[in-house]
């Protein structure tokens, strides 16, 4: 599981081995938290980089619901805040228990759930990291990611705010990205087939309908 690091007898913050702390982050961080007993975590902005060191790919924009009203439909969203880049009250911890060890590849975002429902979440709006990954990493498995991301929808459905409609974006978000993942890797059929879930699913999200029109478009162009 991820390792919690201490930085206070009050604060605790989460590093991945692969990723990058930049200078302001503890500092900036820290000061969302001064007078606001309400706020139970703070997250920034981060940058992604691509494997090999090839430059970044995108910033992550801060999430637009906080406060206690965050469901998975949030933590599947592009702008998701990441836990690995948070910093939590340790009473919070303590209150709501720490990582889920039945769950992979999810554990962060199921600790962050936990937190964001009880307490207040705070943007700090800077860059405070970078997030790295690898060929070898979890999160580029996209059978296994897959898998651990429906769990983590069905352990939550029901909680407040995750009730049906809230489920079914979630689960078009999630099969969105395992299409994605897989047409990365060229498995176009596969892909296609779980974009075709993700709008069934919601068909409402002009993302998943415009994923499924491009994938088809190279299937097609591929089996000609």
């Amino acid at each position: 599981m991820r390792p919690l690091l201490t930085l206070t007898p009050s604060f605790l913050a989460l590093l991945d081995a692969d990723d990058v702390w930049l200078p302001p982050r503890l500092m900036e961080s820290l000061k969302y938290f001064e007078g606001r007993p309400e706020v139970g975590l703070s997250y920034g902005y981060i940058s992604r980089n691509r494997p090999r060191g090839r430059g970044d790919r995108y910033v992550c924009e801060p999430a637009k619901t906080c406060g206690r009203t965050h469901c998975p439909v949030h933590l599947y969203a592009r702008d998701r805040p990441v836990l690995s880049f948070g910093h939590v009250r340790r009473k919070c911890v303590d209150e709501v228990g720490g990582f889920d060890e039945s769950l992979r590849a999810t554990e962060d975002r199921d600790l962050w759930l936990r937190i964001a429902l009880r307490y207040e979440v705070a943007l700090v709006p800077t860059l405070i990291a970078y997030y790295r990954t690898s060929p070898s990493s979890m999160s580029t498995d996209p059978g296994r990611m897959l898998k651990a991301q429906l769990r983590f929808v069905e352990k939550h459905y029901g909680a407040p705010g995750c009730g049906r409609l809230a489920r079914q974006i979630a689960l078009a978000r999630i099969y969105k990205q395992h299409a994605e993942a897989l047409g990365s890797r060229g498995q176009l059929g596969a892909a296609l087939r779980s974009s075709l879930r993700s709008i069934a699913l919601y068909p409402f999200d002009v993302s998943n309908v415009r994923i499924g029109g491009s994938l088809l478009l190279r299937y097609a162009g591929f089996n000609r």
